[in-house]
């Protein structure tokens, strides 16, 4: 509930992943079309007033049922504090805390930042999750036993000193859990199994009420390295990639200021590597920016609704009936400062070595109005955090149908929010 960043000027606009599959002929991404049922109100306990804050995993269990993690506040004993909760479903329309995961007392929080959202008075210096740690991605990394999961979350800071400010400064966490998301480790300047992985380049701003800044709404995925053995290497042993998608979304305290652009970057990591991992960003054609600190370009051409435009909430997959990498996110239009109409778009790839996304397209059914004056902070749109899910295929694979979940309402405040899905469809044309 913090993105009043959409409301700033171009504001701030992230996502990825695949692993390798097996199936028909590749299309052609001319041919390929998306669209998008109405909307299915869902059902979860009322004191998770944000969900979803992020984006929403969905892993299906070997029993057919499924574990979700998600991003929402508890609001219990007016606490206010929000972080990853692990929730269960049967049938992807009634949610319930999962048993056995987090604290009864807070619902099921297995993974919050120390201090409460609008909390000041700890005692510097603070950590670069003080305020808001919730996830935007659950993977497994397959270079370690089963259990062992990796978390991508949103982190952030709120306090110019002892001042409280809405805008943030944002950096990408990583944490592991090896109990199969059960527990996670506490926040702490240091822990070797939970820390910041990507932040932008230029020093944090200081002044009080200093506007959005850094690497935010971080989405993730596990792809397979393309990789030639020596002759005789039997078997080849397989390595992996974990990639995430985020949103740059500036430093005005860097000389000169770096601004958002409105575009969606990308940055990735070699697994199997020991802690702390080291990613590095998409700059100029190649893997060449700094995690931590660096520079980064944008990974697609063109934002697909126009050049007054933010790309945002992205997620990466592969879809195993194209054999191709989808990437899909919310395209906001932005007048004169304000978010006046989003959609969700779409685009194709071969690979993620080269970043080389098709033309993004306007998936059918999913541009909405963003009404004006009905968020104390952000702005309301039918369709916020898009996470895209075909039952039946591997986490981070999608098919030709399935479920989307999302966020409906004020993306920066509690007004209007429902947690709602669609289904989607994906087309091929002749």
């Amino acid at each position: 509930m913090r993105h009043l960043w959409i409301r700033q000027g171009l504001a701030l606009i992230t996502l990825i992943a695949a692993m390798a599959a097996v199936g028909p002929r590749p299309t052609t991404a001319g041919t390929i079309t998306m669209s998008v049922s109405g909307d299915t109100t869902l059902r979860h306990p009322a004191s998770m007033q944000t969900l979803p804050d992020e984006h929403t995993t969905v892993i299906q269990l070997p029993d057919g049922t499924y574990r979700v993690f998600a991003a929402s506040n508890t609001q219990l004993s007016g606490s206010g504090r929000t972080g990853a909760l692990v929730l269960r479903t049967t049938d992807l329309y009634r949610f319930k805390p999962a048993r056995g995961f987090g604290n009864p007392a807070t619902l099921g929080l297995v993974l919050s930042a120390p201090s409460a959202f609008g909390d000041c008075t700890f005692t510097p210096p603070s950590l670069f999750d003080q305020n808001y740690a919730a996830p935007g991605s659950v993977v497994r990394d397959p270079t370690l036993p089963e259990g062992n999961l990796i978390m991508l979350y949103e982190a952030e800071q709120h306090c110019d000193g002892t001042q409280f400010n809405h805008n943030f400064y944002a950096s990408t966490g990583f944490a592991r859990s090896s109990d199969g998301g059960k527990t996670w480790p506490p926040p702490g300047p240091t822990s070797a199994a939970r820390y910041a992985v990507l932040q932008v380049e230029g020093p944090q701003p200081t002044a009080p009420g200093s506007p959005n800044a850094g690497d935010a709404l971080p989405s993730g995925f596990v792809d397979t390295v393309p990789q030639s053995c020596p002759p005789g290497t039997t078997p080849c042993p397989p390595l992996y990639n974990l990639y995430v998608t985020y949103t740059n979304t500036g430093n005005p305290a860097a000389n000169p200021p770096l601004l958002p652009d409105g575009y969606l970057r990308v940055a990735r990591a070699q697994l199997g590597q020991p802690d702390p991992l080291v990613f590095t960003k998409w700059l100029d054609d190649g893997w060449n920016g700094q995690g931590l600190g660096g520079e980064d370009s944008p990974v697609t051409s063109s934002k697909g609704c126009g050049a007054a435009a933010a790309q945002l909430m992205a997620q990466i997959s592969y879809n195993d009936d194209l054999q191709l990498y989808l990437l899909t996110f919310v395209c906001a239009n932005v007048t004169n400062g304000v978010v006046t109409q989003g959609a969700w778009y779409f685009a194709t790839a071969s690979t993620l070595e080269q970043m080389s996304w098709t033309t993004p397209q306007l998936i059918a059914n999913s541009q909405f109005p963003a009404p004006q004056n009905v968020c104390s902070h952000g702005a309301s749109f039918d369709g916020w955090y898009p996470s895209f899910v075909s039952p039946g295929h591997a986490e981070g694979h999608t098919g030709l149908t399935g479920t989307v979940f999302f966020l409906s309402g004020c993306d920066g405040s509690l007004e209007g929010r429902h947690f709602r899905s669609r289904t989607f469809t994906i087309s091929i044309g002749p």
